[in-house]
Order: structure tokens, then C-alpha cells, then sequence
């Protein structure tokens, strides 16, 4: 039943369900940073995901001047993006590894990021929307969103970044740890 519902998701998305997902990492974000979300309503999916890399770009780097606690909200980011991806985990009813990065292929296709991983623990990002926006340092912080939410669809599994494109690297790379 799992793999119908797949291609069905490789074929199209929803807008209404793309900006409801945008959705709810501003507000992931907003609280991990404890400010206000922006106002997105009647900005189009496309207006929305750069609304959020400016967001998370501006938020991080003010968050980084002003001596906030770092630590803190990488904690904050990737707690709540576990929470995302275990709930979609529980409604997608994902059983399996293969699954769950198919799901996170297709989730990270409609927001810019070419998103390839094997079984064997290798991740590869050969394109990434938001190394437009983000600086090396803001990435580093950024990524707990991923590492949360690929854990949290994986059942637990945990990743590490070894590349990344905003390092000045072809592609980022990920492990499973």
C-alpha cells in the first residue's frame, strides 16, 4: 500500500500541503529562536521557502552576534523537527530505512534539495537551495532541522555532516553514525 502512495508523491505535491509543511517549520523555527514567525499568507510556495531561508538566514545570524545560546537552539531546532518526522513516520505509516529517505527525497525535492541517500548510511546533497542564503556558520546551526527530521522519519537513526556545500564543496555528505 506504501508504494503506490510513493510515485503518487514523486508525481505531484499539493501546494496547499507544501505551504502547510513551510508552515510549520516557521513555526519550528520562530521558537526555536523565541521570536515571531513572518506573515506568509498569500505568499505562493515558492515566496514562502525563500521567506524562510531569509528567516532562518537572519534569525541565526543575529542569534550568532548577539551571543545567544547556540546549543540551545540547535537543541530546540532538531527536537522539533524529530517530532515532525516521527509524526509523519506514525501517518505515512513508515516501516522500513528505504522508506523513510524516499520520503525525505521527495519532502526535500519540492524545497530545492537534491537529496540522495543509500541503505549503507551515505547521504549525498548534490544541490541545496539554501546554500544561496546561508554562510557555513549558518548551516551548521540550519542542519539540525535535517538531522531531526531524517532521524525522526528514520526511527532513530542518527546522522553526522562530514562536506558541505556552503564549506565550498561540490555536494554535502551525511552518515548515519
Amino acid at each position: 500500500m506504501f508504494k503506490p502512495f510513493l510515485k503518487i508523491l514523486e508525481l505531484y505535491i499539493p501546494e496547499f500541503i507544501k505551504r502547510n509543511q513551510i508552515k510549520k517549520l516557521f513555526k519550528i523555527a520562530a521558537d526555536a529562536f523565541n521570536t515571531e514567525q513572518p506573515l506568509v499568507i498569500g505568499l505562493s510556495f515558492k515566496e514562502c521557502l525563500e521567506s524562510f531561508a531569509v528567516f532562518t538566514n537572519d534569525e541565526t545570524q543575529r542569534a550568532i552576534s548577539s551571543g545567544k545560546d547556540i546549543h540551545g537552539i540547535k537543541t530546540s531546532l532538531y527536537n522539533h523537527a524529530y517530532d515532525f518526522g516521527h509524526d509523519l513516520q506514525r501517518k505515512l505509516n513508515i516501516k522500513t530505512l528505504e522508506e523513510s529517505l524516499k520520503i525525505v527525497e521527495i519532502l526535500y525535492k519540492v524545497i530545492g534539495i537534491d537529496f540522495h541517500a543509500s541503505t549503507h548510511g551515505e547521504i549525498t546533497i548534490s544541490e541545496c537551495y539554501f546554500s544561496k542564503f546561508y554562510s557555513l556558520s549558518v548551516c551548521k546551526i540550519i542542519s539540525s532541522l535535517d538531522i531531526g527530521l531524517i532521524d525522526g522519519l528514520s526511527g532513530g537513526k542518527k546522522i553526522e555532516f562530514s562536506n558541505r556545500i556552503t564549506d565550498g564543496y561540490k555536494c554535502c555528505k551525511a552518515y548515519f553514525s
